[in-house]
């Protein structure tokens, strides 16, 4: 009989990043009361020694890794809020397969209308045959909000990641040597059943964003 998964619990924000970019697999969970900021309280130091705290980005998401929020009074999620406003970034990167996350509330830095702001995404998937991941990932029974870029981006095979942005490859003949994403695959990316609102922006500020020869399923 093979050995149940190993569950963990985290305690702050900078904790939860650096189990998830520890060898850890297995259960993550965060407790029902959380309300972290994203960010390394002590991640520099100013001219007097003291601590200034740095934005948590681009965090690693990777095979065998379960996130899961645990639900409080009135069904409460636990918030993990991204503040920093400074340039286009990511906060979560799933990078393997055999991923889930629920349960979470995800709250981004901004729900402001303007076309000023950075482009700013809760969750990238990154789907490729090719480098065997995005399969078998589910992002469930989440809230998202404040996110102007989107909630989750799936980036296929078929774009470059430059600076945090999943931005589709040049126009023309394709340089894909790979094998390609097909809509057989949708059924291994299932997005399913969050509440996704406010994410407001002039120009992006979507829900879920699918690109770059990327299938996903998407109910409720």
């Amino acid at each position: 009989m093979a050995d149940p998964p190993a569950t963990t619990t985290v305690h702050s924000a900078i904790e939860l990043a650096t189990v998830l970019q520890s060898p850890f697999r297995g259960r993550i969970v965060i407790p029902n009361d959380a309300e972290w900021r994203m960010e390394n309280p002590c991640g520099a130091r100013d001219e007097f020694g003291r601590c200034v705290p740095t934005p948590l980005t681009q965090i690693p998401v990777r095979s065998g890794v379960e996130i899961v929020g645990k639900r409080g009074f009135l069904g409460r999620r636990p918030v993990l809020h991204a503040t920093y406003q400074g340039e286009n970034y990511i906060l979560f990167v799933i990078q393997g397969n055999d991923v889930r996350i629920s349960g979470v509330h995800f709250r981004g830095p901004s729900r402001r209308t303007t076309g000023n702001q950075k482009q700013v995404t809760a969750i990238r998937a990154i789907q490729d045959p090719a480098g065997t991941t995005g399969r078998r990932v589910t992002i469930a029974d989440n809230e998202f909000d404040g996110w102007p870029d989107s909630a989750v981006n799936v980036c296929g095979n078929y774009e470059t990641l430059e600076a945090g942005v999943c931005n589709v490859g040049p126009r023309g003949p394709r340089q894909h040597t790979g094998p390609l994403t097909t809509r057989a695959d949708a059924g291994s990316m299932r997005i399913e059943r969050n509440h996704i609102h406010h994410n407001a922006r002039d120009g992006a500020g979507y829900g879920v964003v699918t690109a770059g020869n990327s299938y996903t399923t998407i109910e409720g």
